[in-house]
């Protein structure tokens, strides 16, 4: 896998967020996002390290949701996601919990 560099930087601030929905569907899996600013940042980096594909992602806020429709939608492998927040928050609920 070729190394992969995908920012929002170079967008129209009104198609910053829909972009980010497209290119997160299509590199990691499928995931419902709103964000709650008009001026949405985000960037991706992606390589392979043998068998296994890095992310290293960058963002401004927002919210995700990995939805019954995005699960049907998107049929993903078996596959374990490890995620490291080194700044931000980041909350987690399955279930409501």
């Amino acid at each position: 896998m070729q190394p992969v560099i995908w920012s929002t930087a170079d967008l129209a601030a009104t198609k910053t967020l829909q972009r980010w929905r497209e290119v997160i569907d299509e590199s990691l899996m499928a995931l419902d996002i709103s964000s709650p600013t008009e001026a949405f940042q985000a960037r991706i980096e992606q390589g392979a390290l043998g068998p296994m594909r890095l992310s290293k992602l960058t963002a401004g806020p927002q919210s995700v949701q990995r939805t019954r429709r995005g699960i049907a939608r998107h049929r993903d492998r078996p596959k374990l996601d490890l995620i490291a927040v080194r700044s931000g928050i980041f909350r987690y609920a399955q279930n409501g919990h």
